[in-house]
């Protein structure tokens, strides 16, 4: 129990770099669905919401660093109103997706796991999200499958700009980039080592003192404000990184050095027949602001939406209104960058 002082405060930060999970209401979080991939692997996935016969919109959502295929919106029946079918998926060496041995890249998410999940969920058109690190892994969907018409629009919420970005480590926390650069450097060793003492935080320490770690005093954004005040999403915290990191640190590694090299694919060249969404906090230093406006540069198709006085934590009370964003038809003349507020 004394190791806590001894792994802050870079371990809180890195925590924080995994967006957050409700995951009370579904028994997926016990026992997911599974396929098996055409390597043998096992990945495993979650279904929220509208069923498949119910649904007329289905989101394919891509989880924060460290977390899992139970990062959702909470609420079954906002996503039924919405006629929403919600689709969380654990990456390789999360949750209960077996690891990918040899590493990889970005894309090969999209490529693999992904075209073959939406193969056997018979899944033709669907929308993608991506919250902090699953943001290039829902771009990368995009780029995949934009050009044949199956993604019909993305959201990214606060998500991690490529590794070619300007001034990458400017205005992160110190911290982060500390563990951002040992990835962008390729030491798998010292990003594990990074890593490991955060699978004996989730061994020794149960969901609500793991979310009251996490609900740290004095941090800026209104949404930190909010968590700290809210038992029930410390405890959802705790839980969502526990089963992220279920098998160990391996995983996590893995996608710490991926989202941290060359993705495979540039944003630039995502088909402009996809529409994306940029949501960025305005006071994020997970992933801060200028992340957002530079992919909204780049990116051929987007509008950005400034979260005013909130940082990286916003989706957990915003994400109706993403989601309803997302889904909604857009005016005939979109077809360029926007600027927006909350």
């Amino acid at each position: 129990m004394a190791m806590a002082p001894r792994i802050a405060p870079l371990l809180l930060t890195l925590l924080l770099l995994s967006a957050l999970s409700f995951t009370l209401g579904n028994d997926c979080a016990v026992s997911p669905d599974t396929i098996k991939l055409r390597d043998g692997r096992t990945l495993a996935y979650c279904e929220y919401g509208a069923s498949a016969d119910e649904a007329t919109s289905t989101v394919l959502h891509s989880n924060g660093s460290g977390g899992s295929r139970l990062e959702w919106p909470g609420d079954e029946t906002m996503l039924r109103n919405l006629g929403i079918r919600f689709i969380g998926v654990d990456r390789p060496g999360h949750g209960h997706s077996d690891p990918q041995p040899n590493g990889r890249v970005v894309i090969d998410w999209a490529r693999v796991e992904i075209a073959q999940l939406l193969d056997h969920l018979g899944v033709d058109k669907f929308y993608v999200e991506g919250w902090s690190a699953g943001g290039c892994y829902a771009l990368a969907i995009a780029h995949q499958f934009g050009f044949t018409g199956r993604v019909l629009g993305g959201a990214i919420l606060s998500g991690i700009g490529p590794p070619d970005r300007p001034d990458p480590f400017l205005d992160l926390n110190p911290q982060i980039a500390q563990w951002m650069e040992f990835a962008r450097d390729g030491d798998e060793t010292a990003v594990r080592d990074l890593r490991k003492p955060m699978v004996e935080l989730m061994q020794s320490f149960n969901a609500a003192a793991i979310g009251d770690m996490l609900a740290m005093p004095g941090a800026k954004g209104l949404d930190d404000i909010e968590i700290a005040n809210r038992p029930d999403l410390k405890v959802l915290m705790g839980m969502n990184f526990k089963e992220g990191f279920r098998q160990g640190a391996d995983g996590p590694t893995q996608d710490d050095l991926a989202i941290n090299s060359p993705w495979g694919f540039r944003e630039q060249d995502i088909s402009g027949n996809v529409h994306i969404d940029i949501w960025q906090g305005e006071v994020d230093q997970n992933v801060p602001i200028h992340q957002g406006f530079y992919q909204d540069s780049i990116i051929p198709n987007s509008t950005l939406h400034i979260v005013k006085g909130n940082a990286h934590l916003f989706p957990l009370f915003q994400w109706e209104e993403i989601l309803r964003t997302l889904v909604a038809p857009l005016p005939d003349n979109e077809t360029g960058t926007d600027k927006a507020e909350l």
